[in-house]
C-alpha cells in the first residue's frame, strides 16, 4: 500500500508514528539539540509537581535509542492499525494519549521525586489493556489470532521489565490499568446502546 493511502486509511497511527520518529531523529542528529529536547520533554516527577504539566504528555513521544523506538513503534503499529479500524482515529488517539498521560501523571505518587521517565510504553500498555478487555469485540470483527497475539504481547511486556533494570515497570502497569479502565468504560457504553 502506498504511503499516501496508508496515511489516509490510518491517520492516527501515521501521525503518532511520524511524530515519534521525527523527535527521535532530532535527538540523534545533534547532541546539543538532543539534550535540549530530552530535558524539555522528559517526565521528571519533581518538575511535574512544580507545575510543568506538559511533562505528563511529552514523554510518550520521547525515545533515547533505536531499540527503544523500534520496539515501541512496532507494538504500536501492530495494535494501532487494528484498533484504528475498529474504533476510528479519534478514539484511538484518545486512548493512546490519555492512558500514557494518566500513567505518567500517576508515577508522581509511587516513584521517587527525581524519577525520570520517557517512552510510549505507557500508551502501548494502555492499548494492550484496552484490547484485553475489548477482546470479544476484536474476535468478532477480526480474528482469534489477534486476541492470542494480544495475550502474548501483554505477557512479554509484563515480564521484560523484571529482566531489564532500565525499564519502568510502574509505567507499564499504570498504562495497562488505564487501558483496562477505558476498555471497561467502552464495554459499558456498548451495553447501554
Amino acid at each position: 500500500m502506498p504511503f499516501k493511502n496508508y496515511v489516509k486509511q490510518f491517520p492516527a497511527v501515521s501521525i503518532l508514528t511520524i511524530t515519534q520518529v521525527f523527535i527521535f531523529t532530532l535527538i540523534i542528529l545533534n547532541d546539543d539539540l538532543g539534550r535540549y529536547i530530552f530535558f524539555a520533554m522528559a517526565g521528571v516527577n519533581d518538575l511535574i509537581i512544580d507545575g510543568q504539566i506538559w511533562r505528563t504528555v511529552t514523554p510518550i513521544f520521547l525515545h533515547l535509542n533505536f531499540d527503544h523506538l523500534f520496539y515501541n513503534i512496532s507494538l504500536f503499529l501492530f495494535l494501532g492499525v487494528f484498533l484504528e479500524k475498529l474504533l476510528g482515529w479519534k478514539r484511538l488517539i484518545f486512548i493512546y494519549i490519555l492512558s500514557g498521560t494518566l500513567a505518567n501523571a500517576s508515577l508522581i505518587f509511587i516513584t521517587e521525586k527525581l524519577f525520570v521517565h520517557f517512552g510510549s510504553s505507557t500508551s502501548n500498555m494502555g492499548l494492550l489493556g484496552f484490547s484485553l478487555i475489548y477482546s470479544k469485540e476484536l474476535v468478532t470483527r477480526n480474528s482469534r489470532g489477534l486476541v492470542s497475539a494480544i495475550y502474548v504481547l501483554l505477557l512479554i511486556n509484563l515480564l521484560v521489565p523484571f529482566f531489564k533494570s532500565n525499564i519502568n515497570i510502574y509505567g507499564h502497569l499504570l498504562g495497562l490499568l488505564f487501558g483496562i479502565i477505558f476498555g471497561i468504560l467502552s464495554i459499558l457504553e456498548i451495553k447501554k446502546t
